[in-house]
């Protein structure tokens, strides 16, 4: 009986749209859809500024390790393996360094970011020591490198050591600033 009166009362289709006592059901429905549509939009706005936070710089020393590792690791494959397996093609040489170009692209695009949010110049020094690499990693993208051939990937690996070093005075500054607001 209760659900047939709710059905008729929402499906009221009288041009007041007025139910009992005069209530007014089609602006409750309206404004709730309102409602539900400014939720959703505030979710997609967190999303998006949640996606767009930029890495402290821990994190960005971390992102750092990791390429340098993954630079280490191709140096050693391609000292290992002169030549492909049957069949390879080379190809796993290939996509590790896509594979590092495409992370230290994104390294790049971080650092610059931060530095310039932040106006700080050992940022932006630690950002174009990261682009040094990616300049010389990017040398090896049409062509295979080879065991003789490791001269500017062993350059890419110093300059990604470089902007560690850099990373890590700045983290020493952030501990010492940290110190320094503590006590006063």
């Amino acid at each position: 009986m209760k659900v047939d009166f709710l059905y008729s009362v929402l499906t009221d289709t009288s041009d007041t749209g007025t139910g009992i006592a005069g209530f007014n059901w089609n602006i409750l429905i309206e404004y709730a859809v309102y409602i539900f549509i400014i939720v959703i939009g505030l979710l997609v706005l967190a999303l998006i500024k949640r996606k767009s936070r930029l890495p402290s710089h821990t994190e960005l020393r971390d992102l750092m390790g990791k390429l340098g590792e993954k630079l280490r690791t191709l140096i050693a494959y391609c000292e290992s393996s002169s030549k492909p397996a049957e069949g390879q093609n080379g190809g796993s040489k290939v996509e590790k360094l896509t594979k590092l170009l495409y992370d230290s692209d994104k390294l790049y695009y971080q650092l610059s970011l931060s530095a310039e949010k932040e106006k700080d110049v050992d940022l932006q020094t630690a950002a174009q020591y990261i682009g040094e690499a990616r300049k010389l990693l990017q040398s090896y993208k049409f062509i295979k490198p080879d065991k003789e051939d490791l001269k500017k990937l062993n350059q890419a690996l110093e300059s990604i050591n470089l902007s560690m070093r850099c990373m890590d005075n700045i983290l020493e500054r952030d501990v010492d600033l940290k110190k320094q607001k503590q006590k006063g």
